[in-house]
């Protein structure tokens, strides 16, 4: 299961962000970005979602859910 860390670092990547450039585009400190993507903080709400709308991904797989095959 991917956390919410190395997802961070995985979608910035995958949109050739900087740290510096992803903060700017959310209004915190590269600092923040850093301590997001090495898991010694977490955003508050409303920046997780401000992530996923960047991103294009759900909250969900943000946090690395799992969705299962509904059973027949």
């Amino acid at each position: 299961m991917t956390t919410f860390s190395e997802k961070v670092y995985q979608l910035r990547k995958e949109f050739a962000y900087s740290q510096e450039e992803l903060a700017e585009k959310l209004e915190v400190s590269r600092q923040t970005i850093s301590n997001w993507e090495n898991g010694t903080a977490q955003p508050a709400l409303d920046k997780a979602v401000e992530l996923s709308n960047l991103f294009d991904v759900s909250l969900d797989e943000m946090v690395g859910k799992k969705f299962n095959k509904p059973k027949q």
